[in-house]
């Protein structure tokens, strides 16, 4: 997404955040810079409390979990924050959007 936004539709400025550290971590550094796109991609891995809140200020987080189970604590980080967040209909964020959170949008 990120790929055509920048390369294809020309949001020059558009900037990628990426939070957390996975199993294919290694593998998606190097898909940003085969990609073109790593001046406008920051990867944090492990990130402290303030670094988490400082990125998540006036985002938008993509969510990309199906698990129904738990509740992501980043959604609600988020929420906090102020962030737009943009979800899989998992049936926990439910909770953010009925409770009034009003920047919940789900995935199809």
């Amino acid at each position: 997404m990120a790929t055509e936004l920048i390369c294809t539709r020309g949001f020059e400025q558009f900037a990628v955040q990426i939070l957390g550290y996975g199993p294919d971590f290694d593998a998606m550094r190097a898909r940003i810079r085969s990609r073109g796109i790593a001046k406008s991609v920051r990867v944090y891995g492990h990130a402290d409390v303030q670094t988490i809140r400082s990125a998540l200020h006036d985002s938008v987080l993509v969510s990309r979990s199906r698990l129904p189970k738990g509740f992501q604590i980043t959604l609600l980080e988020a929420a906090a924050a102020g962030a737009q967040i943009v979800s899989f209909p998992v049936p926990k964020v439910h909770y953010l959007s009925s409770d009034g959170c009003p920047s919940v949008k789900f995935l199809i």
